[in-house]
């Protein structure tokens, strides 16, 4: 995610399905990316801002090797 973007986060991202899809899932919210903190291909840490308030958004791997529906990346919200 790049300074200045608006992105649609997502509680789960699934490996192999669009932005969003797959279950279960649920909507975390619109942030504007103001800083990258860390950031890699199943990982990252980003402060993001939804109007005055500003985020820590976390990024962390969920393996999919024992049950590959559910591999991808699970994102936790913050406020700070």
């Amino acid at each position: 995610m790049k300074k200045g973007k608006k992105v649609k986060i997502y509680r789960r991202l699934y490996d192999g399905k669009k932005w969003g899809e797959g279950e279960p899932n649920s909507f975390l919210g619109e942030f504007e990316i103001e800083k990258v903190i860390m950031e890699d291909f199943y990982a990252g840490k980003w402060i993001g801002k939804q109007g005055k308030k500003k985020y820590l958004i976390t990024q962390t791997e969920v393996s999919g090797m024992y049950n590959p529906a559910n591999g991808g990346s699970k994102f936790e919200i913050d406020e700070i």
